[in-house]
């Protein structure tokens, strides 16, 4: 064999090789999951039977009303929804450390029409698996959720990845996070999209 013939053997066997070791490595790489966005709200209100009354309510003053939740497991929140029975441009959604009661994000949504469902997207705000937090607004308009039987609602209620623990109340002055149980009813449509992220 010639000494060009082996070195060309060579180069050839390097690079066959070298496209084995990385289809390797390239196999070797865990698959990263997709998983899908969750609003828990829709799920929640049927698996409680909250949705079997809505009314429209108006308040003299404004209020925070909110409902605390604990991811199941690792995400992020991802966006905003609300629907309101009134338009409103500046509509304040809190999210708070239910343990620290410190607000962790505001987000001021725009609210054009009323009765119709909005989404908002914010930046990804990690949220930490079996941590409890509390997402508000501050409203005198609102909608309250109840059962036609005015039954009080044993929470914790799951709803896919997030398990809702209560729903929550507050004074308005001053702005506070809410924590006052509301055992029969579900004040308000806001939620939250959430995410998995591993």
């Amino acid at each position: 064999m010639s000494k060009l013939l082996k070195v060309r053997s060579l180069v050839l066997l390097s690079a066959l090789f070298c496209t084995i070791s990385a289809c390797k490595k390239k196999d070797d790489q865990p698959t990263k999951t997709n998983y899908p966005e969750e609003n828990p709200l829709s799920a929640f209100l049927a698996t409680t039977g909250l949705n079997q009354n809505n009314i429209s309510f108006t308040n003299p003053t404004s209020f925070e009303m909110g409902f605390g939740f604990k991811p199941k497991v690792k995400g992020i929140i991802k966006g905003i929804t609300v629907k309101l029975p009134y338009a409103n441009s500046a509509l304040k959604v809190t999210i708070w450390d239910k343990a620290t009661s410190n607000v962790i994000k505001t987000v001021f949504v725009n609210v054009p029409n009323p009765d119709q469902e909005i989404s908002v997207a914010i930046a990804d705000l990690e949220v930490a698996k079996n941590t409890e937090y509390v997402i508000s607004i501050n409203s005198n308009k609102f909608y309250n959720h109840r059962r036609t039987d005015n039954a009080t609602i044993p929470y914790p209620i799951d709803a896919g990845n997030i398990s809702i623990t209560g729903s929550y109340t507050s004074s308005t002055s001053p702005v506070s996070i809410p924590a006052n149980a509301r055992t029969t009813e579900f004040t308000g449509d806001y939620s939250f999209i959430f995410k998995q992220t591993e």
